[in-house]
């Protein structure tokens, strides 16, 4: 079929630090001008930790599964996308929810502005963690002047924890 990619993975067990394999999969769909699509699934079955989202290497952790998906949509001058992971772990209080959005203008070949928000539920934690990011380029030649403002806040589920950025 036109404009569809599958991709499939498996990395077989290691007999020491991982008691199962892990296997993957995705599904990509570009068969409509401007529009992609895709989702794709990993369960993890080494042995892992979860601390704040932040999967790390443990001989004393267990596996994940994770989950994206997106949508990506270009006209005219404009791109939107938009994207949804899930990390479900089988530790208790490590599973983690994303969501983000994201849009694009190119005012001319030269010139683009960009505006993108995400937000991330840390299970366990009290708040979730925000983020925003508001951007402008120009471009003319080889030389590109850009600036951007980030706005963080409750880093790590912490509602104490905010940055600005710029």
């Amino acid at each position: 079929m036109d404009g569809l990619t599958v991709l499939a993975g498996y990395m077989p067990s290691d007999g020491a630090t991982s008691v199962e394999g892990s296997t993957s999969y995705g599904i990509q769909y570009t068969g409509i001008d401007g529009l992609e699509v895709g989702i794709a699934q990993d369960d993890n079955e080494e042995q892992v930790s979860v601390t704040n989202g932040n999967q790390t290497d443990s001989a004393a952790g267990a596996g994940i599964e994770n989950t994206v998906m997106y949508a990506k949509y270009t006209f005219d001058s404009f791109t939107i996308g938009a994207q949804e992971n899930s990390s479900d772990s089988e530790t208790a209080s490590a599973d983690v929810d994303f969501s983000a959005f994201g849009i694009s203008y190119a005012v001319s070949e030269d010139l683009s502005v960009s505006y993108g928000v995400s937000k991330m539920d840390l299970e366990g934690m009290a708040e979730d963690q925000e983020h925003s990011a508001l951007g402008v380029s120009f471009t003319s030649g080889s030389m590109t002047i850009s600036g951007s403002h980030h706005k963080h806040e409750n880093g790590g589920g912490t509602a104490t924890n905010d940055n600005d950025a710029y």
